[in-house]
């Protein structure tokens, strides 16, 4: 691995940066490994998916305490239950729990240096785009003003663009994290031919549901921050590809976006890759 590494901790607001004074990689070279779990045919492939995966990295640290204090950091995340999370450059991110350390012989420089595995859970590298607000439209042909909640979201909802399309980036389609603001009823959204919708799903002012394609989930947010899981009204269609399923990839190019208005959207992709790039 070159350039910046961070290890984002799942239990607190914490993080560690991997390449600091503090802590320092020695040796990373198996994060940027990618693998296919494949099944072979009699003459091509059956299926070929990306699993979660264990990786080792080697990293010196600048003192006993700061090792203490990582290690409890990771023990923390997994007897939790809450994974972190490693950020690579160009953005790349994965969902990561440290499971095992190893202390080396002797000290690097005055350090102390640990080989730790990594349970790489995703499967892929996912990069963010930065998020499209579809805004509140009275249909007469020009979008209302920015809606300005006074609710602390993780979105500023007067931020961003008022949208007709959207230009997907990256090779592969692309997953999808839909958040809709209330208030709204069974709402929805069409993008590229494919309609995203929530059936039976009412929405008060201030209250929200986030329909996450990364993992296959849909949650619906109160307005004082209570968490439901509303999965079950996620439309699904026939399944992949016809049109109706809430958690369809969204395929790169220009992608035509439509909605009643009524409410607001954001819209979320993220590129998936089984190693971060080296150039970008």
């Amino acid at each position: 691995m070159t350039g910046d590494l961070t290890y984002r901790f799942g239990t607190s607001h914490g993080r560690i940066d991997l390449t600091s004074d503090v802590a320092m990689l020695a040796s990373s070279a198996e994060l940027r490994s990618a693998e296919w779990f494949a099944e072979l045919g009699t003459h091509g492939l059956r299926s070929a998916v990306r699993r979660a995966s264990m990786r080792k990295m080697m990293v010196c640290f600048s003192t006993w305490k700061a090792l203490d204090d990582a290690l409890t950091g990771f023990s923390l995340d997994v007897d939790q239950g809450k994974p972190g999370t490693l950020v690579a450059e160009h953005g790349w991110s994965q969902r990561a729990y440290v499971l095992a350390s190893e202390p080396e012989v002797g000290t690097s420089g005055g350090r102390v240096c640990v080989t730790l595995t990594v349970a790489l859970l995703d499967g892929a590298w996912r990069r963010w785009a930065e998020p499209v607000e579809l805004t509140v439209w009275d249909g007469s042909g020009a979008p209302q003003q920015w809606l300005d909640y006074p609710h602390p979201y993780p979105h500023g909802y007067a931020s961003g663009r008022r949208a007709e399309g959207i230009d997907v980036a990256g090779a592969s389609p692309c997953p999808a994290r839909l958040t809709f603001w209330g208030p709204c009823v069974d709402p929805y959204v069409t993008i590229g031919g494919n309609a995203y919708a929530m059936v039976g799903l009412t929405l008060a002012s201030g209250e929200r549901c986030v329909l996450d394609g990364t993992t296959y989930a849909a949650t619906r947010v109160g307005v004082d921050g209570t968490e439901t899981d509303v999965t079950a009204l996620a439309q699904r269609g026939a399944g992949v590809g016809s049109g109706r399923y809430a958690f369809e990839r969204v395929r790169p190019g220009w992608r035509p976006v439509s909605w009643s208005g009524s409410f607001g959207i954001t819209v979320e992709l993220c590129e998936e890759r089984g190693e971060p790039t080296w150039a970008r």
